[in-house]
């Protein structure tokens, strides 16, 4: 439909931002919506509750973890606001943009996160495409392949994630896989700052002490 309405625009295969230019790859749907709205797309994100939490709750010089990270657009939100960003994204599509961005989103992981290692596959919501999930659910369409799962645990103790102490914000979006992911944070959790939020798109803020007593008393129980 959108290419239809605009089949007498060009598109723009260079997007110019604060943290840097985004190359777009015409050739997929989403990355052409990118071309058409991008100036919307920023300002409803910007606008969003998680955006605005980022914007005017964090300090500059942190890390912000981008848990499922789609297009990046809170990735990028942070980078606008002096912080470092992470952007973990599986979806094969969006990681190679994201991927060939990386100077402009941060340091990009084509990984899917849970709690432990594997290769398994990943379900795309049939009315959202951009809404992928590792669990199979009413409305989500299994894809091609196999898609990398990590533990949180295990790329920070690779320095994936940079310093663990300047770890200032998490985001978690994973759409159902959220408690797993809450299993392998493990031992990175006595290394990261007592500050640190970790937070869902919808701004539900956990405090971080009461997660780490979550986290050492699971581990106390192993």
């Amino acid at each position: 439909i959108l290419d239809a309405a605009f089949k007498n625009a060009s598109i723009n295969g260079i997007i110019e931002t604060s943290s840097g230019s985004i190359s777009l790859d015409s050739s997929q749907p989403p990355q052409r919506f990118l071309s058409y709205f991008f100036e919307n797309f920023m300002r409803y994100y910007e606008k969003s509750e998680l955006g605005k939490y980022i914007a005017t709750s964090v300090s500059t010089g942190g890390t912000f973890i981008d848990v499922g990270a789609n297009l990046g657009a809170y990735s990028l939100i942070a980078r606008n606001n002096g912080l470092s960003a992470v952007a973990i994204e599986p979806d094969p599509a969006h990681g190679l943009f994201l991927k060939r961005n990386e100077g402009t989103f941060g340091t990009v992981l084509n990984v899917a996160f849970s709690d432990q290692r594997d290769f398994l596959p990943l379900y795309y919501e049939g009315n959202n495409p951009g809404a992928t999930s590792l669990f199979p659910a009413d409305a989500y369409v299994k894809g091609e392949g196999l898609v990398a799962v990590e533990t949180f645990s295990d790329a920070a103790k690779r320095g994936d994630l940079g310093d663990p102490r300047k770890i200032a914000l998490i985001k978690i979006d994973v759409e159902g896989f959220e408690n797993a992911l809450g299993f392998n944070f493990g031992g990175v959790f006595r290394t990261i700052n007592v500050n640190t939020r970790i937070i869902n798109e919808n701004i539900d803020v956990i405090d971080f002490q009461r997660v780490r007593e979550f986290a050492n008393a699971v581990v106390s129980l192993n």
